[in-house]
C-alpha cells in the first residue's frame, strides 16, 4: 500500500504542471472492471449506475499521448488501478470531462 501511495504522489508531482481547466476530480469511484485498448491504453469501467463522466457514461479512458499520459505513465496508472481493483478499494480520478472518453490524467487509491 505504501508503494501505491508513493507512486501516486510521484504522478501528482510529475503532472502537476500540465493541469487543464477542463480537468475535474471524480471520487470515490468503484471499479467494476478494467479493459485494455489496442493503442496501449485501457478503460476503467464503473458500474452502470454510476456514470461519473457525462460524455463517456460509465468509463474513463487512459491512453498514451492524451491528457498528459505517456507510455510509461499509462503502465503506472494501470498498476494503481489494478491494485485498487484487487484490494476492492475505490479510486479517485482526475480526468478531462470536455473530451470524449473522459481521458484520465491522475488516479489514486481512496482510503
Amino acid at each position: 500500500m505504501k508503494l501505491v501511495l508513493a507512486i501516486t504522489a510521484a504522478i501528482l508531482v510529475a503532472f502537476s504542471h500540465t493541469s487543464n481547466a477542463a480537468n475535474a476530480w471524480y471520487s470515490p469511484l468503484p471499479i467494476s472492471s478494467v479493459l485494455n485498448n489496442l493503442d496501449g491504453g485501457f478503460l476503467i469501467l464503473l458500474p452502470a449506475s454510476d456514470p461519473a463522466c457525462g460524455s463517456s457514461g460509465n468509463h474513463f479512458n487512459v491512453d498514451p499521448g492524451v491528457n498528459g499520459q505517456t507510455t510509461d505513465s499509462v503502465k503506472t496508472t494501470l498498476a494503481i488501478v489494478l491494485a485498487a481493483f484487487a484490494m476492492g478499494k475505490m479510486i479517485i480520478i482526475y480526468a478531462d470531462n470536455a473530451l470524449p472518453g473522459c481521458p484520465v490524467q491522475l488516479v489514486m487509491v481512496n482510503q
